[in-house]
């Protein structure tokens, strides 16, 4: 049965959200501010899902995405607002989720904001089981064919068209791609072993270096960023946004001041890493992936790197603490341990603004102040933010 209610807003996931007498109601590819009529999919949680049968009222400014896949793809949901508008969403939802979740008001958010496409260094690519190559359908578990990302790098694109347009393309569950910029070559991490009949196909794309489990070591190359060398491999996280590396790194530059121990929390390669070490007499690096401190320990020496889950980390005195956590956010234990030891200084990134949220009230209600926090927008085109902010201790 179709139904009609006004967006009231977009919460997180990209999602509109209406009040109906059923209850919240999401939808996906809608404004505030828009009248829809919609449908009732699905009831999870308390919560309708809902999809778009018609938009009767709206949005002045909406345009037409130019992603060919806009719909079907679960990358982009925010491709049908100009880049503005994407921006002022982002904001209001780190706004309403600070004040409901933080109980955080009056927070002075600043914007840092990237180019619109083409700015992904990665690339995540399931395959389908004829060999072709794209992403997964918005919704489901489901491959679509993508003959070519508007976010990626052109050189990521033309890898894609390549694969897509020979016969005979060996199956692997999973490609990771990442395109070095400093010597121009795509690194490719396969989640199966070739067999020797797909080498010979391999070794037909030029300036493109394939790995897989056992081999990883194939796929590792130094990227300059700045003045910075980072040993990296496409097995293992490092942030997407090429246009925003220097950002990122100047922000924390700016915030940093003379330290005797500086801890970084979830270093992942080591990115803030040398950073710390400008201002520091003495950092330590903490990771639970084995890989990410093999890089990291090859790029950055004169840091001490500890293989372990924060969680088991025994905090020693230190004066500033860089945290960059998964989704879920801080554990309680840790931000716990953190407060028993008082840094002066603690940096938050935060890629959840929910987590976030509720990590930062904790600080806040223990003598810590939020002096700066910036929407660094990764991820243009889609409803993911990432968030950087510094706390000192009053």
């Amino acid at each position: 049965m179709n139904r009609e209610g006004k967006v009231e807003k977009i919460v997180n996931g990209g999602f509109g959200l209406i009040r109906s007498e059923e209850g919240i109601v999401l939808l996906s590819y809608v404004v505030p501010g828009e009248t829809v009529k919609y449908i009732i999919r699905e009831r999870a949680k308390g919560i309708n899902w809902g999809s778009v049968i018609e938009i009767t009222e709206p949005y002045k400014k909406r345009i037409v995405p130019d992603c060919e896949y806009y719909g079907e793809c679960g990358g982009c949901v925010l491709s049908h607002l100009k880049y503005e508008d994407q921006i002022k969403i982002k904001n209001d939802i780190l706004t309403d989720d600070l004040k409901r979740i933080g109980k955080l008001e009056s927070v002075h958010i600043e914007s840092v904001r990237s180019p619109e496409y083409q700015y992904r260094a990665r690339a995540k690519l399931k395959v389908l089981p004829n060999g072709k190559i794209g992403m997964i359908k918005k919704g489901t578990n489901d491959v679509i064919q993508i003959d070519s990302c508007l976010i990626v790098a052109q050189e990521i694109n033309g890898f894609i068209n390549r694969w897509n347009n020979m016969e005979g393309m060996p199956f692997f569950h999973q490609l990771d791609i990442f395109f070095n910029n400093t010597d121009k070559k795509l690194y490719v991490h396969l989640s199966d072993k070739p067999r020797p009949e797909d080498i010979k196909i391999l070794d037909s794309f030029e300036n493109t270096v394939f790995s897989w489990k056992g081999v990883e070591y194939k796929s590792e190359s130094v990227l300059e960023i700045g003045k910075i060398n980072y040993t990296i491999s496409p097995d293992t996280f490092f942030q997407v946004n090429r246009f925003q590396w220097e950002n990122m790194l100047n922000i924390i530059d700016s915030w940093m001041k003379k330290s005797g121990l500086s801890i970084d929390l979830y270093t992942g390669n080591g990115f803030f890493i040398p950073l710390l070490l400008k201002h520091s007499d003495r950092v330590i690096g903490i990771e639970n992936s084995k890989r990410s401190v093999e890089l990291a320990q090859r790029s950055f020496k004169e840091a001490e790197f500890l293989r372990m889950p924060v969680e088991k980390f025994d905090f020693p005195k230190a004066d500033t603490i860089i945290i960059d956590p998964p989704r879920s956010g801080i554990p309680k234990d840790v931000i716990k341990k953190i407060l028993k030891i008082k840094p002066e200084t603690i940096i938050n990134i935060s890629c959840s603004t929910a987590t976030l949220s509720r990590d930062l009230s904790y600080f806040v209600n223990n003598r810590y102040k939020i002096e700066k926090m910036l929407l660094i927008d990764l991820f243009p085109q889609t409803a993911h933010m990432e968030t950087m902010t510094l706390l000192k201790l009053m």
